[in-house]
């Protein structure tokens, strides 16, 4: 299966930041990061910053509840909103 750009992209920065906690080489668009992982809900306060300073984007608090960022595919469809975004302003 292709990846987007943006999921590749996804996929790179959780690679960078999380390499020492994750099994980056076989994370898959429907890998649960946050449940049954090494990653804890701490680690998502990292992992937004970083697609952040990626992807010239800004969460907004509801986009911060870690329920929504529990694989690639999902993060990629926020980042993906967050894109679309008229100057990614606020909502």
């Amino acid at each position: 299966m292709d990846l987007t750009e943006t999921a590749r992209r996804v996929s790179d920065v959780i690679g960078r930041k999380f390499r020492h906690k994750l099994d980056v080489d076989s994370l898959a668009p429907d890998t649960p990061l946050f449940s049954g992982t090494a990653l804890a809900s701490v680690d998502a306060i990292e992992l937004v910053v970083a697609l952040e300073d990626e992807f010239g984007v800004f969460f907004d608090d509801d986009e911060l509840d870690v329920s929504r960022l529990q694989t690639v595919a999902a993060i990629t469809e926020v980042v993906d909103k967050l894109l679309d975004r008229p100057r990614n302003g606020p909502r």
